[in-house]
C-alpha cells in the first residue's frame, strides 16, 4: 500500500466532504498501547515516540524488543528534526511489559510477529511490516532509510489514533 497516495486520497475526499484533515486523538477510555520489534532500537522506538506525542500523552505507550539492543543514534535524530525527543528512551525486552494489560499490541517487524507471543488480554493486535533502517548501508542511504520509517509510522500511528478513537 502507497500510504502516502492513500494519506493523498484522503486529504482530497476530506475536503471535498468538508470533513477534518487531522487526526483527533482518542479522549475516552485510557489506553495502552504496546509496540513490539527485533532489537527495540528504531522502529518500535519511533513508533512509541509518534503515539506519545500525536495522542498528547494520553494514551500510554510503551516499546519492547525481543533481542533489544540499544536505542539507534539515527532514530533519535531523525525524530529530533520534527521536535520530537525519544533521546531518554531506552531498549528493553519485551518481558519487562509481561504484566502489562495492553488495549493494542502492534509488531512493526515480521520477526518480532513470528517469534513474540500474543498478550490474550489485548484486544487489537495488529502487525505493520516496517523495513528495518539499521540494515540500510551506512550515510546517506541509512539517514533516507530512517528517515522513510519514521513518515511511514507516523502514518500508520495516525490511523491507530483513529482506530482507538473508534473503540471508545
Amino acid at each position: 500500500i502507497d500510504l502516502e497516495k492513500l494519506s493523498q486520497l484522503y486529504q482530497q475526499l476530506g475536503g471535498a466532504l468538508a470533513l477534518p484533515s487531522v487526526v483527533v486523538p482518542a479522549r475516552g477510555t485510557a489506553r495502552l498501547v504496546v509496540f513490539l520489534c527485533r532489537a527495540n532500537s528504531a522502529r518500535s522506538q519511533i513508533a512509541e515516540g509518534w503515539m506519545r506525542t500525536l495522542s498528547d500523552g494520553r494514551i500510554t505507550v510503551r516499546s519492547a524488543g525481543i533481542q533489544p539492543t540499544q536505542l539507534h543514534p539515527l532514530a533519535t535524530q531523525v525524530m529530533a528534526d520534527v521536535g520530537i525527543d525519544i533521546g531518554y528512551q531506552h531498549a528493553k525486552h519485551v518481558d519487562t511489559l509481561k504484566n502489562l494489560h495492553p488495549d493494542a499490541v502492534i509488531t512493526v517487524c515480521d520477526i518480532a510477529r513470528e517469534e513474540c507471543a500474543v498478550w490474550d488480554q489485548a484486544s487489537q493486535w495488529l502487525h505493520w511490516s516496517i523495513p528495518d533502517p539499521v540494515t540500510a548501508p551506512p550515510g546517506e542511504q541509512q539517514l533516507m532509510a530512517f528517515r522513510r520509517v519514521r513518515d511511514a509510522l507516523r502514518q500508520r500511528v495516525e490511523g491507530l489514533l483513529a482506530l482507538l478513537d473508534l473503540l471508545d
